[in-house]
């Protein structure tokens, strides 16, 4: 799971208000760190001045059919040249890369899991059908309190240095993830992992949750590392590439820190060679100069999102397809339950009011997403989603917001909407402030850099702002249940603070069935008690629009293993 906060910069625009639906955009930023900054920004010009800056047309509440799509500049899915290289050094881009080859050095950021995902593996994976499957684990069994978990390991695998795979990693691993408090929203249930035999690990509980098998598809935090390494380098592991150990399907041979890491193909993987066989993962900053990029052949895929002009110039592209599903990153108002006027649930109830949903989704998203009724509110690919109609729903009427306000008597009163500096939040709280003040508020926005925003929302001081909880392996319980949960008040999606007995139980009681279709009679329950205690209101889901070259096709764009993507037929 990632808040938003992890999400460096993407692009820095800057909005001006042509009319509430309309947005006009003037000015990007230079890719930084890139001998091609230069060449790459001058064609960005010539291709955004041809292609004009007006956001995308939306005739909707919401874009067409939300499922894993392509969008394709021709037909079908053969690549736009009769010869491919094979052997070619296939470029990958993100805007930034992590910190350390350690990801327990690191954090739940999308940088993590695009480096774990090829030199590491999780225990096991989730497709887009959300589908579990075997991983280095090839089982699991689980015990009648549902507390214990005894995971069977795969048998006669090797790392990269040569040292056999074993129950020992998995559980030092584990563990070793446990210690780090930027990992707690998958491991707040984790009690300790213990090895039975060589080949088998058990996982105790402190309370039973299915979610915790879903967790360990994720490459951000649950990437198993070898103990021996780790031992032998000690705090040097992951400092430098001859001292980093592989079981993915890629082994590390370069990293220049914020620049690139350079990869090539463990032929030796245990599930055979990958297809494409050397990778470079490249950080390049600006959304817009990737984009030129990737059109001028000189990058082959961007795991960043791309929206706006720079979706619609890709679209028409004849070198590129553009993978799309809707992500687990949902955008929500958020509000202080522990000080000031929205602990009185009429002020709250007045923001749900006052708000149109659809208007965020262009103004925040460019029109590329859904509108939710609750966090994870996307489908079958969130599992345990019961797709579900609240009780309790707010549908605009500014009169009633006004009502509600002055109920309260907070007229005329003053609000500070706190708001993280990179965008969507700087547009996004402009846009809520607006709301606010029509409602009979004094609503002022303070924009602030990430550490001190996250000071000051783990320390309640904000009353009122807008941010992303992101589902990373795509389980209702990780966006809802622990925005919800007292547990994880002030971080890991309870931003707000909420705390509610009932809410608990509930979140426990769904954790510990087994049965998908209990679990989602549950949250029936737990989405009603969100909408009748407006524990935030939900705005939307983005749907991601993964850019490639058509040399390169895969059956799961949510992946950021490298080892999905296979040459083009």
């Amino acid at each position: 799971m990632l808040p938003v906060l992890y999400f460096k910069t993407i692009r820095r625009r800057l909005y001006s208000f042509n009319n509430k639906n309309q947005l006009i955009n003037n000015g990007g930023r230079i890719m930084k760190k890139s001998k091609r900054a230069l060449s790459l920004f001058l064609v960005s010009i010539l291709i955004f001045t041809l292609a004009g800056c007006s956001a995308p047309e939306n005739n909707g509440n919401s874009s067409p059919d939300t499922s894993s799509e392509q969008k394709e500049g021709n037909e079908g899915n053969e690549s736009g040249s009769t010869n491919i290289d094979k052997n070619r050094l296939v470029k990958i881009a993100y805007n930034a890369i992590p910190d350390s080859l350690n990801p327990w050095t690191l954090s739940m950021e999308v940088p993590t899991g695009i480096n774990s995902a090829q030199v590491y593996d999780t225990l096991f994976t989730k497709d887009m059908a959300g589908n579990i499957n075997p991983g280095l684990a090839e089982s699991y069994t689980v015990s009648d309190d549902g507390k214990v978990i005894t995971f069977k390991i795969r048998e006669g695998l090797k790392w990269s240095t040569g040292d056999d795979f074993n129950a020992e990693d998995v559980a030092f691993s584990l563990n070793g993830y446990a210690t780090n408090g930027a990992f707690g929203s998958v491991y707040s249930d984790f009690e300790k992992a213990e090895v039975v035999d060589e080949y088998t690990v058990q996982v105790t509980l402190i309370n039973p949750t299915v979610v915790f098998i879903s967790n360990m598809t994720s490459d951000s935090a649950a990437a198993i590392m070898s103990k021996v390494a780790h031992e032998k380098w000690g705090g040097e592991y992951g400092t430098s590439p001859d001292k980093v150990a592989c079981i993915g399907p890629y082994i590390v041979t370069d990293w220049k820190p914020d620049v690139s890491i350079t990869y090539k193909a463990n032929e030796d993987y245990w599930q055979g060679a990958p297809d494409v066989k050397n990778l470079e993962f490249q950080e390049i900053q600006d959304a817009n100069a990737a984009a030129v990029a990737i059109q001028t052949g000189e990058l082959d895929l961007n795991f960043a999102p791309v929206s706006g002009t720079a979706y619609d110039t890709l679209l028409k592209a004849e070198n590129v397809t553009t993978d799309e599903y809707l992500s687990g990153r949902n955008e929500q108002i958020y509000f202080n339950f522990k000080g000031g006027i929205f602990t009185d649930i009429r002020m709250r109830q007045a923001v749900a009011y006052a708000v149109k949903a659809e208007d965020a989704l262009i103004v925040g998203a460019d029109g590329l997403g859904q509108t939710i009724r609750y966090p994870g509110d996307i489908g079958e690919s969130m599992s345990a989603n019961p797709d579900y109609q609240p009780g309790t729903t707010y549908e605009y009427n500014i009169e009633k917001a006004k009502e509600l306000v002055k109920e309260a008597g907070n007229e005329g009163k003053s609000v500070t909407i706190a708001s993280y500096s990179t965008e969507p939040y700087a547009t996004l709280s402009t846009w809520l402030q607006s709301a606010l003040t029509e409602i009979g508020l004094d609503a002022k926005v303070q924009t602030m850099e990430r550490a001190s925003f996250l000071d000051g929302m783990q320390k309640a001081e904000h009353d009122i702002f807008i941010l992303s909880w992101v589902g990373q392996v795509y389980d209702i319980d990780e966006v809802m249940g622990v925005g919800m949960y007292t547990v994880k008040t002030g971080s890991t999606g309870n931003y707000g603070f909420y705390s509610d007995p009932e809410a608990d139980k509930l979140i426990l009681e769904a954790r510990a069935s087994n049965d998908d279709e209990a679990r989602k009679e549950v949250y029936r329950k737990l989405i009603d008690k969100y909408t009748e205690d407006v524990v935030t209101v939900p705005l939307y889901a983005i749907k991601f629009a993964i850019p490639h070259t058509k040399d390169i096709v895969t059956e799961n764009p949510r992946s950021y293993s490298m080892y999905n993507f296979k040459w083009a037929k």
